[in-house]
């Protein structure tokens, strides 16, 4: 028994020692998509969207490539912060 406790703790530690992939980038004023290309984007990966701008968010997302991801965006006025986080489980 102890043997199994030992294994599913490692499981445990593994799982949450890994870090996530954190990309940035900015959305020109006037622009509508910005582009990530990584090798952490892939089928599997949990992604999280942020911006500096209360209340915008993507108008469309498109992941169908694995290594890029394509955030649609409405027209800005002025530039926009974007922050993509990637986790794998």
């Amino acid at each position: 028994m102890a043997k199994s406790m030992l294994d599913y703790t490692n499981l445990i530690k593994t799982k949450f020692d890994r870090k996530p992939t954190i990309l940035t980038g900015t959305l020109s004023a006037g622009s509508t998509s910005l582009t990530f290309t990584n090798a952490a984007i892939t089928a599997t990966a949990k992604v999280d969207i942020y911006t500096d701008v209360y209340g915008v968010s993507p108008t469309a997302v498109d992941d169908s490539t694995v290594g890029t991801l394509i955030l649609t965006f409405d027209e800005q006025e002025s530039a926009l912060s974007v922050k993509v986080v990637l986790r794998e489980d």
